[in-house]
């Protein structure tokens, strides 16, 4: 904090009014953000040295990565990337199901939060509970799986309709080999139950109302 408002640490900006960022702490895991250019990436290894010599511990730079823009040239990220010592990425990995960097959102990037949801929602779990079970079930599926994805991006509709698809059909049972007739309309199930519905959520309902908190 003390580097970013001296100013030897350029941070990044999301847009020409937003703070700059320098640093996001996800659990135990730390993002740095500073502009391609040598006396900044001087001064967040300084910086990063200073909290080893405080804090007694060691930053495992094997274990590291640093992505740098594609509109940088290749040999000034080369460069940076050996005054760090640490390997260049074009891939930062996945936090809690979600791509830390990727292009245009499509149904693709969440096809793993599908296949999440199948599996908990498997045709063994939906034979052996009741309707109350299985609207348990999905509620706690739907609260815990694709909640912190809910949370920062806008789904495609297309992934909103799977998962209300896959929920429909394991409260009705209505799974390969063991089709059944669905008894009442979506929409009232997902109405409150004071309004005679079971409580259950539409996923782009529950999308729309996590972003907008």
């Amino acid at each position: 904090g003390v580097q970013v408002e001296a100013g030897k640490w350029k941070g990044l900006k999301t847009s020409n009014h937003s703070p700059s960022i320098s640093h996001l702490f996800f659990a135990d895991d730390l993002l740095l953000f500073a502009k391609a250019y040598q006396p900044n990436c001087d001064t967040t290894m300084e910086t990063m040295n200073e909290l080893c010599c405080i804090s007694g511990k060691k930053i495992n730079l094997q274990k590291s990565k640093m992505f740098i823009s594609p509109n940088i040239h290749r040999n000034l990220a080369k460069n940076l990337s050996l005054l760090c010592g640490i390997s260049l990425t074009q891939d930062l990995g996945r936090y809690l199901g979600v791509p830390l960097i990727h292009s245009r959102i499509n149904r693709n990037i969440y096809n793993g939060v599908i296949e999440k949801i199948q599996k908990k929602l498997s045709s063994w779990k939906a034979k052996a509970l009741s309707l109350a079970g299985r609207t348990t079930m999905i509620q706690s599926v739907s609260s815990s799986i694709p909640t912190y994805i809910k949370q920062t991006s806008k789904l495609p509709q297309s992934i909103c309709k799977q998962i209300d698809k896959l929920n429909r059909n394991f409260l009705w049972c209505d799974l390969e080999g063991r089709k059944k007739v669905h008894l009442v309309n979506w929409k009232l199930v997902c109405k409150a139950k004071q309004e005679g519905g079971l409580g259950l959520r539409r996923a782009e309902d529950q999308n729309l109302t996590l972003l907008a908190k």
